[in-house]
């Protein structure tokens, strides 16, 4: 399905009659040929794939073949189900920059490890496109581009005459410095700062509400794998666990470090996997990490959640297309977006109020990746 009026993103793609490879599963040729035609569409506006029955008609695949490849698509932030509308392929880094941006507003990111221009992480893809809908309620449009790690400001983008920004995740110094030489107003997301006003997950309750329902069930070997030190998200949730088991004595603790994809949820949980005495439980700074860690306790042959649980710190679609299902902690990203675009309006209208916080609530998301602790209370068997 996909919505009337949108543009489908392979519209102009006819029969693909692939010749698939005997040694390697159908639905990952299926995700690299999906794959290799996001890559190459430069798509700035919302379009929507076929459905999976489609899909399975062009590939000559059946449908769960389909969907185990659009989950892959998923997972690397690449596209975005909606609900009783189908799925967007999400836009493609960057936008064009226009004579007239006077309503124009700008997302940006700072670039990752991998030097690419589309959203790779999940969150990250539903919070650009809530932001988007919420500006263009409002007559504005949205574009999206990164900062190196260098901190250099978009020379272009500080010509451009676009009316505000909106900075997402760690920006550095330097491009907000640059930015605010611009004399237009800027709104951080996810960032603390002395001078700018910020709009922040509560990451503080996100970690204790994980641990406090792990705890509940009986879980008292607790480990966590973290993001990157210097991050709001990551330093938040990493003293919260501290806290946490400060005050629980009796629970075992260690912390191990990851980036933010799946495949860095793999490593860190293998590494776990070389220690003497397991976790009966995970916490992840993020819904991908968490999933990765999670296929690597099964690819081990680890019973999930009966021998060990996993917990997630993103609410996102991701957590709702794997088996089993993730329990996640995570704010309402629409609600993020929208009080994010509501700080930066009110800028526009009265001036930048300063560093002011706006603190947005988690909750908890039960689903099938948790369940009680072991019954022998050691460490499940590898």
């Amino acid at each position: 399905m996909y919505m009337p009026g949108a543009q489908c993103f392979f519209d102009a793609v006819g029969d693909v009659h692939m010749q698939f490879q005997k040694e390697r599963s159908k639905y990952i040729q299926v995700y690299e040929a999906l794959l290799e035609q996001i890559k190459k569409e430069d798509t700035q506006e919302e379009k929507y794939l076929p459905s999976e029955r489609i899909l399975g008609e062009r590939f000559g695949v059946d449908r769960l073949t389909v969907r185990k490849a659009l989950n892959l698509l998923l997972r690397d932030g690449l596209i975005l189900k909606k609900p009783g509308k189908g799925t967007v392929v999400l836009p493609r880094i960057k936008a064009d920059i226009s004579e007239d941006n006077s309503h124009t507003l700008a997302f940006i990111l700072p670039r990752g490890s991998f030097s690419v221009d589309r959203i790779t992480e999940p969150f990250h893809s539903n919070l650009f496109y809530s932001i988007g809908r919420e500006i263009r309620g409002r007559g504005y449009n949205l574009l999206y581009t990164t900062i190196d790690r260098n901190g250099e400001f978009p020379v272009q983008l500080m010509k451009s005459g676009v009316a505000g920004f909106i900075f997402v995740s760690q920006a550095p110094e330097k491009a907000l410095n640059q930015a605010e030489a611009t004399n237009k107003p800027l709104v951080l997301v996810n960032r603390v700062h002395d001078r700018f006003p910020m709009v922040l997950e509560d990451r503080t309750n996100t970690a204790k509400i994980a641990l406090d329902y792990l705890y509940s069930l009986g879980h008292r070997r607790i480990f966590f794998i973290n993001g990157m030190d210097g991050y709001y998200t990551t330093d938040t949730c990493r003293d919260s666990y501290m806290d946490f088991v400060s005050i629980h004595s009796d629970v075992e603790s260690r912390i191990f470090h990851s980036s933010w994809n799946f495949e860095n949820g793999m490593e860190a949980m293998a590494k776990i996997l070389e220690g003497q005495e397991l976790p009966t439980a995970v916490c992840a700074c993020n819904a991908s990490v968490a999933l990765g860690a999670m296929e690597a306790a099964k690819k081990r042959g680890l019973q999930v959640p009966g021998e060990i649980s996993f917990v997630g710190f993103d609410e996102t679609e991701q957590c709702m297309q794997f088996s089993p299902s993730l329990t996640s902690v995570g704010v309402d990203i629409p609600l993020l977006a929208r009080v994010a675009v509501d700080t930066l309006f009110s800028s526009l209208e009265h001036g930048s109020p300063g560093p002011i916080r706006t603190v947005v609530p988690v909750k908890i998301f039960i689903r099938n990746s948790t369940g009680p602790a072991p019954e022998n209370s050691g460490s499940p068997s590898r």
